[in-house]
């Protein structure tokens, strides 16, 4: 839809500034959308769901202007790039399943997993390949309401394909160490997070955490109780922590200990691992 945003947007803000009372809808839908996205574009942290309120107001303005063009019996401009993007971008992502389909490696499906999904990863493939072909074709031969209608079916049955197998594919995260480690940590040990605050371990291993070397969004300096708390180490307090008595259980990513476990001096204890994260301990 992307392509439509452009000649719906300038047709809403057409007579500029004195024409807003006239367009008070369409002004509305702009200032509204506009302002969310340029807040989270200079937010320094950002997330997919951020920006997701931007794109209800997009859709009434996109939807507003097409049928407008519609009343009037007119070709909207620019439908034509939309058309042809549409049909190349679902034959990129069909390629791209066929690739997963021949290397399932590649999106970290292990054997078991790439053989339960080949069926309907295939499916998926045939409808955007579909697709592809006939979103052009509909608008050419039967007009772009014909060529919209094509587009959104092939979407709607390819995302709707998606989130009925997102249940069955395994995401990466700490799961299985976080459920490890609720099954074999005593009460005295302490679990740390190693550069990184991983939320989705906290909510299997139902346990609190310290954090080593990691502040994000934290605003550490603004909480004198929570620098007093000792719960976030420096690099030199987890070196001296790692050759105390005190049991430690150690969540980090594998690229950000490379060089730690590769160390003599520093002596450890693998208890698990995952494609991207380890476990590891300074005592058995």
């Amino acid at each position: 839809w992307t392509p439509l945003l452009w000649p719906a947007v300038r047709a809403a803000l057409q007579g500029g500034w004195a024409a807003r009372r006239e367009k008070a809808v369409e002004w509305f839908g702009v200032i509204w959308a506009g302002f969310i996205f340029l807040f989270f574009s200079r937010s320094h942290s950002k997330l997919p769901p951020y920006i997701l309120p931007i794109f209800p107001a997009l859709a009434v303005l996109i939807g507003a202007w097409l049928a407008r063009a519609g009343a009037k019996g007119e070709e909207p401009q620019r439908l034509r790039p939309w058309f042809i993007a549409s049909g190349l971008a679902c034959g990129l992502l069909a390629a791209a399943l066929g690739v997963i389909l021949l290397r399932p490696d590649l999106v970290r499906l292990d054997a078991a997993e790439a053989a339960a999904l080949r069926l309907p990863i295939l499916a998926l493939a045939l409808v955007l390949a579909a697709g592809g072909f006939a979103i052009p074709h509909l608008q050419r031969t039967h007009g772009w309401p014909a060529g919209l209608v094509g587009g959104t079916a092939v979407m709607a049955l390819f995302f709707g394909g998606v989130i009925a197998l997102a249940p069955r594919i395994q995401k990466p995260g700490t799961k299985i160490l976080a459920e490890y480690v609720r099954s074999h940590a005593r009460a005295g040990d302490r679990v740390l997070h190693y550069h990184e605050f991983f939320h989705d371990f906290t909510f299997y291993a139902q346990r609190t955490v310290d954090v080593v070397n990691y502040k994000g969004e934290l605003e550490l300096e603004e909480d004198a109780a929570a620098r007093a708390s000792g719960r976030f180490l420096d690099e030199a307090e987890f070196r001296a922590l790692w050759f105390s008595p005190t049991r430690l259980w150690v969540v980090a990513r594998k690229s950000d200990v490379t060089e730690l476990l590769a160390q003599p001096a520093f002596r450890y204890r693998l208890l698990i691992e995952s494609p991207d994260h380890i476990l590891f301990s300074n005592q058995p």
